[in-house]
Order: structure tokens, then C-alpha cells, then sequence
């Protein structure tokens, strides 16, 4: 299950690599997010071997996705919602849902898990960011995990970084999560190298990183769809969460490996320096998201699982967080004015539980 919004490159070089999963059964799902550069148009050019795309030949990771697969690729393309009210789904291996609606990532995942619910077939479901390459091995090794225990619901992925390899971005997620300290939500072995000491297999008790997150569908149908309110960022969370209410168990399967792009479909930092003092800034469009929308949503996180108290409580901790954060945007940013008033407007949206896509995202 892949959403795609504007970003039909690595789009394509993902799908490369599913299809050279070792394990042959399954069907990708592509939802494009109403993206406004013809992304749909590309993918299907793609699909049909007259549009191709090019990975340095010095890539280390360049052997996940090419040679490319024969073409052309049998697909099928549905528009919004149109195969709820079909009754035989095609049996390609290739799925295009184009929405007209860009409602974020759950929305687009929970377009997708409409139509293979509907389809029928499906024992599990596979969370995937378009920005990611997937090792060959990578699913067989995750559903080995199931095996250990039917009450494994989700199973998370080794994540590294595409232009670190050496480097763990998330060793599948974080361990525990106290919506009130911020460290708890940091992913285990964030930055750290690969060792390839790990076990192969683990219980997560916290929530898995979203850029890969294995289902079982009788989990699925437990905890039910996303929560579309957070529109981006925090829904994993929220996912997790949900699972582990209905008594599911969330596990790490350190022999699944997954290289992520990070920040394809938002842009980088770069790294500034005042007197000496160095940070690593979001360009404006990142910013909206981290650290403006992630705050946002985890107000509303913190009052759905843990209740008034503790939403007043991660509210009162992480005032002294606004405030450093202000600080920094007056020490290195450009835009601060702007910058300042949308992360003022997040906080608010957050405290008075104002969900959704907001309607500065694409200030």
C-alpha cells in the first residue's frame, strides 16, 4: 500500500523494487493523493514501458530496483471510490486509485484497505512510504514473525537511510510511549549504526515507525481504519495504539530492511550556524509538518488515549518546548514572522482540538 502525492519518481523506483520481492503473492496499491503534477499520468506511462527512471549506476542500493521489470505492467485505475460499487475487482498486480481529494496519508491508506477489503483476498496489509526501497527479503522475513504468535498483529521493519546505508534510521519504531516526555518517542537505535547484532525478532511496545508497518487483517478489522483527523504525522501512533487496546502485539522483525528517502515529499534542511552554534533547520514546507503539524497532532493524541489531565499536563511541558523553539526560529530562520504565527496557530489548533487538513499546509 503505497499514497503518493507529487512524487511519481520515487514512486516508481519503490514499485521496482516490490517486484522483486522473493515472496511472489501479492498486489501493490497506489493511491495518488489528487497530486497536481500529473503524477497519476506518469505512473501509468511507467506501467506501459514509455517512461522510465534513472538510478546513478554508483547507487550502492541501485540492484533493489533495477533491472526494471518487464513492460508493460498489467494495471487497473479507479477513480476515487468507483470499485465500491463493482462487484468483481480486477486481479492485476498493479492498482491506481486516483482520489480527488487530498486528505493526507490515512486517508489515502484507508482508501487503499477499502478496496482490498472489498477485493477479498488479502491476509495481510503492508504499509509502505513511496520514498522507500524495499531489501528482496523484506516481506518474507516480516511474516515469518507472525508464525511465533497469532496475536501478532503488526510487525514493523528495519528502516535505514537510502543515502546512509550503514545507518539506522528506526529499528522498526519506539519502545514506550509518555505523551508527556518527548525522548519516549524517539525511535530506538535512531542514527545509529548497523551492527547486524540485533535480534531477529522483537516485542515493540510503544508504536512502529509508519514507513513500514505489516498487518494482520483479522488486526486490522479490530482496530479499524486510520484516524483520518491528524490528516499527517502522529497517525501511526494513533494506529498502534488502537491495536494494542484490542489486545494485538506490535513486533520488530530486524531481518526486514527497508531504505527510507526521508523528506522526499517535504524537501531537507540545511544545517546553520550563529556564533560557532550549529542546527539543523527545516526549509519552510518541512517546517509546517515537524515541528508545526507533529505538535498539533499530538495534543490531540495525548487527550484521545490519556485523558484531560495528562492533555493539560503535555501542555504545560512543552510550553518551555514552544519557547525554545521560537528562540531557534529567531537565532537561524528565515521567514520568522510567518514561521512564528503557524506554529502559534498549530498549538492553538491543538489545545482547541480544531483537526483535519489545516488550512495553512500549503502556505
Amino acid at each position: 500500500m503505497l499514497v503518493n502525492y507529487n512524487n511519481w519518481y520515487d514512486t516508481i523506483e519503490c514499485i521496482e523494487s516490490l517486484f522483486k520481492l522473493s515472496y511472489p503473492n501479492f498486489q501493490i496499491i497506489v493511491v495518488d493523493n489528487h497530486s497536481v503534477n500529473d503524477s497519476i499520468e506518469c505512473l501509468k506511462l511507467w506501467a506501459e514501458g514509455r517512461l522510465d527512471v534513472w538510478v546513478n549506476p554508483d547507487n550502492p542500493l541501485r540492484s533493489l530496483s533495477f533491472p526494471p521489470v518487464s513492460k508493460p505492467v498489467k494495471y487497473t485505475l479507479y477513480k476515487d471510490t468507483e470499485f465500491e460499487s463493482m462487484k468483481d475487482l480486477n486481479g492485476d498486480g498493479l492498482i491506481f486509485i486516483q482520489s480527488g481529494y487530498n486528505g493526507g496519508f490515512s486517508f489515502g491508506n484507508n482508501l487503499g484497505i477499502k478496496y482490498a477489503l472489498k477485493k477479498g483476498d488479502a491476509d495481510f496489509f503492508w504499509f509502505l512510504n513511496n520514498d522507500t526501497v524495499v531489501d528482496s527479503n523484506a516481506l518474507s522475513c516480516a511474516l515469518k514473525i507472525f508464525d511465533d504468535d497469532n496475536k501478532i498483529g503488526l510487525v514493523g521493519s528495519k528502516i535505514k537511510y537510502y543515502h546512509r546505508t550503514d545507518t539506522i534510521q528506526a529499528l522498526c519504531g519506539c519502545n514506550k510511549i509518555i505523551p508527556w516526555d518527548n525522548k519516549s518517542f524517539r525511535w530506538i537505535a535512531f542514527n545509529s549504526k548497523d551492527a547486524q547484532n540485533f535480534r531477529e525478532g522483537f516485542e515493540i511496545e510503544g508504536a512502529l515507525f509508519g514507513a513500514s508497518m505489516l498487518a494482520r487483517k483479522e488486526c486490522l478489522s479490530d482496530a479499524g481504519l486510520f484516524d483520518e483527523k491528524y490528516f499527517m504525522q502522529v497517525e501511526e501512533y494513533d494506529f498502534c495504539f488502537m491495536v494494542r487496546r484490542c489486545g494485538w502485539k506490535i513486533f520488530c522483525c530486524c531481518k526486514s530492511i527497508i531504505y527510507h528517502k526521508v523528506g522526499a515529499s517535504t524537501g531537507y534542511g540545511t544545517i546553520k550556524s550563529f556564533f560557532g552554534r550549529k542546527s539543523l533547520r527545516n526549509n519552510f514546507k518541512r517546517f509546517l509538518q515537524t515541528p508545526c503539524l507533529h505538535l498539533r497532532n499530538r495534543f490531540y493524541f495525548t487527550k484521545k488515549f490519556f485523558g484531560t489531565f495528562h492533555f493539560y499536563l503535555f501542555f504545560i511541558i512543552n510550553f518551555y518546548l514552544v519557547l525554545r523553539l521560537i528562540l531557534g526560529i529567531i537565532v537561524y530562520d528565515d521567514e520568522k514572522f510567518k514561521r512564528i504565527r503557524f506554529l502559534l496557530i498549530a498549538v492553538f489548533d491543538g489545545i482547541r482540538g480544531k483537526m483535519g487538513k489545516p488550512e495553512w499546509i500549503n502556505s
